[in-house]
């Protein structure tokens, strides 16, 4: 029981962590956004969403594991288990597009890594990706359906139908550089090679979990 107790206490801590963090670089990119006037809001990367998303799935869990600490398991609610699917399949594929992805890109044209990983954005782009994975896959059993794996994939289906528009129409910046240059039809290739990717991660998230945790502590 004391090692049931000192993991839900883990499992709070690390979710407040993360509720915190997106929070402070939530209106930490408020600020910089208002004192540099900069062309791209902040608001339109998938990055800045995905830990927003997060951040608030992190509250709630951390909330409803508060409530349930008396408790003698480590049940969580199946529409828990299915948001926070979601929102650590998104996390992981923040973390991997810019490890794999955005960093050969920014070595490649020269810049320094800080464009990635300095200041704030090492949160964003890796400890709180790393922690909301963790939590997923190691705290409890999410006992989910294997179908429910498809669930993962909706936060990024909706920006890419977002990000496809507003790039098509110019009223927003290929800040991805899915076109290549200005190819338009590149997206075509990439889009779905992103849905796939991230449809492999929340695969991964949801065999991990149930290999590694117990159905009820």
């Amino acid at each position: 029981m004391k090692t049931l107790k000192g993991k839900k206490i883990t499992f709070i801590s690390l979710n407040l962590f993360i509720f915190i963090s997106s929070a402070i670089c939530f209106f930490l990119n408020i600020f910089i956004e208002i004192e540099s006037g900069r062309e791209m809001p902040f608001m339109f990367y998938f990055t800045t969403l995905s830990n927003i998303y997060a951040g608030i799935m992190a509250l709630i869990l951390a909330i409803y594991s508060a409530y349930h600490f008396d408790d003698d398991n480590f049940k969580m609610n199946r529409v828990l288990k299915i948001f926070h699917l979601t929102s650590a399949t998104s996390l992981a594929l923040t973390f991997v597009t810019s490890v794999l992805f955005l960093t050969p890109m920014v070595i490649a044209l020269g810049l320094p890594l800080s464009k990635i990983y300095g200041g704030y954005l090492i949160l964003f782009h890796v400890i709180n990706p790393i922690i909301h994975i963790i939590t997923y896959m190691f705290f409890y059993k999410s006992s989910l359906r294997k179908l429910d794996i498809l669930y993962g994939i909706i936060p990024m289906g909706i920006y890419t139908i977002f990000y496809t528009i507003m790039v098509a129409t110019h009223n927003m910046v290929d800040i991805y550089n899915f076109t290549f240059g200005g190819h338009l039809y590149m997206m075509a290739v990439m889009i779905p090679l992103m849905l796939g990717v991230t449809y492999l991660l929340s695969f991964t998230l949801f065999i991990v979990n149930r290999k590694f945790c117990k159905k009820y502590e």
